[in-house]
């Protein structure tokens, strides 16, 4: 009482504001009609909107930090009419180009009318939450997730942009990685050429192609007196061996073929060609490794011989009665002598059913 108003309250916030310094309390400061000559003044407590207007300054700076990007925009016309700093990034453009843009004009052209379509189908009848993949005007790919928000009077859409580059990147260097892995699961580790596992893979898909008219041939080739090599001349030189008969048998086949170290110094080959062929190449493969010969220690050089049996595809057989038929043929080329190629004549169709 008689104390000066002035000393009670401070103007730091404008002239309809003020705080009580003694209480801290923020007031809200209006003239009311002089009361018997005297001047009145109504105060009000300000802390709940002060209170409020601090929460979503704080709200709009999380909004702002935060990595993905945020859209606002009208649910209905798709106007955009906030944003923050990651949204813009990602888009690449200035506020004021943002400012009242529809949301679709940022997209590949691909992606506008598909996203536009699950909007008004998925979004607009399930009003829940709605995630898709889609690539940025500037080639940016990301997911895109918008979130119906619903007020009184007007129905928002929040679009929140993730950036998918990390991730691609990620999923690229993992693919890479299987990749290799599953290359070294199936490589011999001696001679680089497909392992046993990395044949059965290749003379099933062989045998995928061969039923759509794309058939083939089945080789085994079996280095001759490899046993004696290596009690003779030790295994480093039937190591020296292996991998000579594996880079000559290589050299013969083109990108779409595929030759493997099944076990041992037995080798397995696939090939696309016509069976008249069949016999011809493997001899041109015998000849090759019998061609390079391996140098010894004393001078005097080794001459590797093979053994092949072949057999062709037929409808009727199965990647087993294959083998089984090349493993065959390749045992009468051992009793004949050796250094020889012999090729099973196709079975009778019903023969072929019964082996099947």
């Amino acid at each position: 009482m008689g104390a000066d108003f002035n000393n009670l309250v401070t103007h730091p916030e404008g002239h309809h504001f003020a705080t009580a310094p003694y209480t801290q309390v923020p007031l809200e400061v209006h003239s009311l009609p002089p009361f018997q000559g005297f001047e009145a003044l109504q105060l009000g407590d300000r802390s709940t909107l002060v209170s409020t207007h601090r929460a979503l300054q704080r709200l709009r700076s999380l909004v702002d930090s935060w990595p993905d990007g945020v859209l606002v925009c009208d649910f209905e016309s798709l106007h955009i009419y906030e944003w923050n700093t990651a949204a813009r990034h990602l888009i690449d453009a200035r506020g004021s180009a943002i400012e009242g843009s529809r949301l679709p004009q940022w997209l590949l052209s691909s992606d506008r009318r598909a996203l536009q379509r699950r909007i008004r189908q998925d979004l607009a009848k399930q009003g829940d939450t709605l995630r898709h993949n889609l690539t940025l005007h500037n080639d940016t790919p990301v997911e895109i997730t918008l979130v119906p928000m619903r007020d009184t009077d007007a129905t928002s859409l929040i679009a929140v942009l993730r950036d998918r580059r990390p991730y691609l990147d990620h999923l690229h260097t993992v693919k890479r990685k299987l990749a290799k892995a599953e290359e070294m699961i199936s490589q011999d580790a001696l001679t680089g050429l497909l392992n046993r596992l990395g044949f059965e893979q290749a003379i099933e898909e062989f045998m995928v192609e061969a039923r759509h008219d794309k058939p083939f041939a089945l080789m085994i080739a079996d280095i001759d007196h490899f046993k004696d090599i290596n009690d003779t001349h030790g295994h480093q030189l039937g190591d020296e061996a292996l991998k000579v008969v594996a880079a000559r048998l290589a050299e013969q086949l083109r990108d779409d073929d595929a030759v493997a170290r099944y076990g041992g110094e037995e080798f397995c080959i696939l090939m696309a060609i016509p069976g008249t062929r069949v016999v011809d190449i493997a001899e041109r493969m015998r000849h090759a490794v019998s061609a390079t010969p391996i140098g010894l220690a004393d001078g005097s050089r080794l001459t590797l011989t093979i053994s092949i049996g072949a057999t062709y595809y037929q409808p009727a057989l199965s990647a087993e009665a294959m083998f089984e038929r090349a493993d065959a043929a390749l045992y009468e080329a051992k009793e004949y002598g050796r250094n020889r190629t012999v090729m099973l004549q196709p079975l009778p169709v019903t023969a072929a059913d019964e082996e099947e």
